[in-house]
Order: structure tokens, then C-alpha cells, then sequence
């Protein structure tokens, strides 16, 4: 059954914070609450369950068989597999205890990732006013130019199909009209790149993979296709090919801001955090309204404690949107370290009131309101980032501001 509760803040997890801006913001609201009673099956050992869970109370067993149990806490997650690649559950999902669990469906990761450019590979380009009729036309102009009129005709008959079922959200179309297309053209790089996408934006992520695989084949230089697998590859959490190919796709085509982008992700993905700060920064230098290259160059300066860089690209942010929920996070918490706890106190709230619920923002907003001689309203922030993680190191830092304040601590 659902349940009213405080919805924590995942658009830093992995899958998620590769999307870009509006999608994390798009799945943060899709976030529904489940309660389980001790002994529930979640999901059977082999079903695709077609969904993402993170713990939020209680204990979540996986059971892998051959006597490979793994037990969830609070704090941890599972199934990223059935959400990204609509792959079966390798472990029976069962509560050992009344359980939360806060669930996102593949239904809303499709959703998210059709309208992630930070995720989404780069479209052939096409005009969206085109006639259903056409379909069936393209199919017979294709025959027809194949045999009688060359190469010129034939590639515009392509473009102008798969680009109007991708624009009407039917990629499936898309995928059989390229499948008829690749047995009279098998060495085309463009239609395999155009087929690999129509692929993987079904979240058909491996033969995705083999479409653009074979692009690359036919064309080692078609920036978009090297663009595409690495995209795809580190969808799959392979990082290291990922940034070989993004690598590619950057020095083929310079000027794209979206490539760097998705290099920009990679490098955070594989923990180098120079090198993302470095490419988030090219992203902005080539497209400066960009702001989810904004979002993530600051987030890594204030990891740096590069807080007066990070000030004023986080302010930036939000005037261009005002209601930008990490923008005020991320001011308050800079704002709490420099002691200006009145400042830190206001962007808080703005936060709280767009929606984070996570065990760093209760943290900051606690010591803002010990700082502010407000001694009830900072253990009851402290308390409730309890409930949120499973950090060790967060939990220790807590409990200590909770003894300093005469506070009761949490087991």
C-alpha cells in the first residue's frame, strides 16, 4: 500500500545523475512509498519486476540462490538492472520486516530518459509535420530507389521516416522500418546508428549496443555513433569503453556541447572528478544557458571547497530559475560553512519547500538552527537525516551534534 512519507533525494544516485536537470527532477516526483509486512515477496527470483527500490525502513533480503543471501538497510537499493535494461530479477526480493521502499517504475525511466539530453544520443534531424501515409510510402520509395534512383534520394527517404516515428514516440516503427532498411543497405552507418537509437530508447540497451557497434564498423569517424555507444555503455555501467569512445566523439566533432556533456558524466562516473570539472567547464564555454553542466561544475567545486566559484554559478543558476531546488540546497550548506547560518536557514527552506529530503540537507539545516540558538527545530532536522542514511560517517557526525545539543540520539 502507499504511504505518506518524506520522499528522499535520489537525483545524485546512480542511474540518475547522469540525466540531465529536468529528468532527476521528473523522477524525484514519480517516487511513490510502499510498505511490505515481514515475510512479503517484492519479487520472485527470474520475473522482471520492471522497477527500482530504494530502502527507506526496515530489511530487504535478496536471495541469490546457492545459499547467497544479501540483506538490504535503509539507505540502499536495488534493482537498477530491471529499471534500465527491463532485465529479470536475479534474487528473490522478500522483506524480513515491515519494510518501505520507495519505488520508481521502468514506465518512468523511459519517460525520463526520451527527455534527458544528457543521456539521450544525439536524433538525425528531421521536420515533425509528416503524414502517417508516408510510412507505408517510405517503405515503397525505399524499393524504388534502391533500384532505379541511388544513394541521395534514398538517404532523405530514411531521414524523413525514422525521424517522424521517433518525433510521434513510436521508436518500435522506427526499429522495423530500419530492420527492412539494413538488408538492402547492410553497411550503412548512419541507418545502424539511427537503429541503435530507435534501440535504446525502447531501454533495449544490448542489441543498442551491437547497432552502434556496427555503425562504428562501417564508419569509425561518424562522431554520432561514437557518441552514441559510449552513452549506451555507461547506461550499462561499463565506464572505462564509455570514455573511450566519448573520448572519440569529442575530437570528431569539437563544437558539440552534448558530447561533452556525456564525456563530462563518464569521468564522474569513473571518480575523476578534474577531469569532469574540466569538461563541464568546456560544456559551458560552448553553450553557457546550459544548466545542468552548471549543476554539476558546481557541485563538484563545492567538493573541491572551491565555495566562491561554486557561489556564483550556483546564483547564476538561480536566475535563470528561481525555484531550482540544488541551487538553494547548495547555497544553504555553503552558507552554514562560512557561519552565516540567517542565509543558510533561508536557502534551506527554499530547498525543503521544492522538495530535497535528504540526510545532508537535514544535517546542514540542523547545525543552522543550533547555531540560531534553536535547540528543538536542530534535533528534530538531526533525527529525521537519521532516518535517511546508512553512512556510517554521516551517522557518527549526526549523533554528535545531537549529544552537543543535549539532544536524544538515534539507535
Amino acid at each position: 500500500m502507499t504511504g505518506e512519507r518524506i520522499k528522499p533525494d535520489i537525483q545524485d544516485l546512480p542511474p540518475f545523475s547522469g540525466l540531465n536537470a529536468e529528468a532527476r527532477r521528473f523522477l524525484q516526483s514519480r517516487l511513490r512509498s510502499y510498505v511490505f509486512s515481514a515475510g512479503d515477496t517484492i519479487v520472485g527470483r527470474g520475473k522482471r519486476g520492471g522497477f527500482w527500490a530504494l530502502v527507506g525502513f526496515g530489511l530487504i533480503d535478496l536471495d541469490f540462490g546457492n545459499q547467497n543471501l544479501q540483506t538490504l538497510l535503509p539507505g540502499q537499493a536495488f534493482g537498477e538492472a530491471m529499471l534500465c535494461e527491463d532485465a529479470p530479477s536475479q534474487a528473490a526480493v522478500t522483506a524480513r520486516s515491515e519494510a518501505g521502499l520507495w519505488v520508481l517504475t521502468r514506465t518512468d525511466w523511459l519517460e525520463a530518459v526520451r527527455q534527458s539530453p544528457s543521456l539521450k544520443p544525439v536524433k538525425i534531424s528531421t521536420k515533425k509535420n509528416f503524414p502517417w501515409v508516408w510510412l507505408t510510402a517510405g517503405l515503397i520509395l525505399l524499393l524504388f530507389t534502391v533500384f532505379f534512383v541511388g544513394s541521395d534520394l534514398l538517404q532523405f527517404t530514411n531521414e524523413r521516416v525514422v525521424g517522424y516515428t521517433l518525433n510521434v514516440n513510436r521508436p518500435d516503427l522506427a526499429e522495423r522500418y530500419l530492420e527492412f532498411s539494413l538488408r538492402w543497405q547492410p553497411r550503412t552507418a548512419l541507418l545502424y546508428d539511427a537503429y541503435g537509437y530507435s534501440l535504446y530508447v525502447q531501454g533495449k540497451q544490448s542489441p543498442a549496443i551491437k547497432a552502434f557497434e556496427q555503425a562504428i564498423a562501417a564508419d569509425a569517424l561518424l562522431a554520432s555513433a561514437q557518441n552514441n555507444l559510449g552513452v549506451t555503455l555507461l547506461g550499462s555501467w561499463q565506464t572505462s569503453q564509455a570514455i573511450q569512445h566519448l573520448e572519440q566523439a569529442v575530437e570528431l566533432d569539437p563544437g558539440n556541447p552534448e558530447a561533452y556533456f556525456n564525456l563530462a558524466n563518464a569521468y564522474q562516473a569513473a571518480g575523476n572528478q578534474e577531469a569532469a570539472i574540466k569538461t563541464y567547464h568546456r560544456v559551458i564555454e560552448l553553450a553557457p544557458d546550459r544548466m545542468d553542466a552548471q549543476e554539476q561544475w558546481a557541485s563538484l567545486m563545492m567538493k573541491k571547497g572551491e565555495y566562491d566559484a561554486a557561489e556564483q554559478v550556483w546564483n547564476e543558476v538561480l536566475q535563470a530559475d528561481p525555484a531550482n531546488a540544488r541551487a538553494h540546497r547548495n547555497l544553504g550548506i555553503m552558507a552554514v560553512l562560512e557561519d552565516r547560518s540567517g542565509e543558510a536557514l533561508l536557502e534551506l527552506k527554499q530547498a525543503y519547500e521544492a522538495g530535497v529530503r535528504d540526510a545532508e540537507m537535514y544535517l546542514y539545516l540542523g547545525l543552522a538552527f543550533s547555531a540560531l540558538d534553536q535547540p528543538e527545530k536542530a534535533t528534530a532536522a538531526f533525527e529525521s537525516a537519521l532516518t535517511l542514511t546508512n553512512d556510517p560517517a554521516l551517522i557518527q557526525l549526526v549523533q554528535f551534534h545531537l549529544q552537543d545539543i543535549g539532544g536524544k540520539t538515534v539507535p
